[in-house]
């Protein structure tokens, strides 16, 4: 059983609301690694995170942007923030914050981008033993940003495939995870911290879509798009596709996440968005 009763080292009481909730996790929660603290508007998450990051060894509060943890993080100032690249201004102060927040037994707050980003490419990162999502219901702003275009299709490859094909769910985890490998010795091969910012921001991306096309594909739908230099990407089907090859320009494919309709629930709805 674990005790909560040293609360969130503020010396705030726990409203009652926040005290039942306590209360609930040291009578039933049966250890489960990862768990989500729901509360409307005002309602504490903060202090119901704090108070079991305190309470449960090696555990990490997870939001989902830079200004949440910003946030936590100036309300609980021993608690570590650790952000994506591009909150620093050096490559020295990130390099920095990197080495530190893969030590598990720090008490930490990130986001789900730079956590992911650690936990697939740091061989040092240890995974906690207990993660709190914050600010859950921002995962849906997360998902919208995962939107991405895949890197240019070949031409050939656009003529002898179909776009069912091209858009399936097996062949876009193989091509994305292909750029996924490439982008990673790119990230090696960055000469500028600006460079390091942009390479390891999309491959962050490519890592989470490809996981994410891996367990929930039908959760993903894509198209196929040609992008005139200079101008904005044209939506193309399989009747008029041969008509863009004579044009300057690429082809891609634009993958979606879909909106969950329930954002809570286990066995989630979903529509196209």
């Amino acid at each position: 059983m674990v005790d909560f009763s040293n609360g969130d080292g503020s010396g705030r009481t726990p409203r009652p609301p926040q005290q039942a909730c306590l209360d609930w996790l040291t009578k039933e929660w049966d250890n489960s690694k990862v768990f989500a603290v729901l509360c409307p508007m005002g309602g504490g998450k903060s202090l119901l995170s704090r108070t079991i990051q305190r309470a449960v060894p090696r555990t990490r509060v997870l939001t989902f942007s830079n200004n949440l943890v910003k946030q936590f993080t100036d309300e609980y100032t021993s608690v570590m923030p650790y952000y994506g690249s591009s909150n620093y201004k050096s490559k020295k102060a990130y390099i920095a914050a990197r080495n530190a927040a893969v030590e598990a037994d720090l008490d930490v707050c990130t986001n789900v981008m730079a956590y992911y980003f650690l936990m697939k490419t740091h061989r040092e990162f240890e995974q906690p033993d207990c993660i709190v999502l914050d600010e859950v219901d921002q995962l849906f702003n997360l998902m919208q940003e995962l939107t991405l275009e895949t890197r240019s299709l070949g031409r050939t490859m656009v003529k002898n495939k179909t776009f069912k094909e091209l858009t399936s769910t097996t062949f876009l985890a193989s091509f994305l995870e292909i750029e996924a490998l490439e982008m990673a010795d790119k990230v090696k091969e960055a000469t500028t911290f600006q460079q390091l910012r942009s390479r390891e921001n999309r491959l962050a991306k490519l890592l989470m879509v490809v996981d994410s096309l891996k367990c929930e594909p039908h959760k993903y739908a894509a198209k196929v798009m040609f992008e005139p230099w200079g101008k904005k990407p044209i939506f193309v089907n399989e009747e008029n596709k041969f008509k863009f090859f004579s044009e300057k320009g690429v082809f891609k494919v634009q993958l979606k996440p879909y909106k969950c309709l329930l954002p809570y629930c286990r066995t989630c709805s979903v529509t196209p968005s």
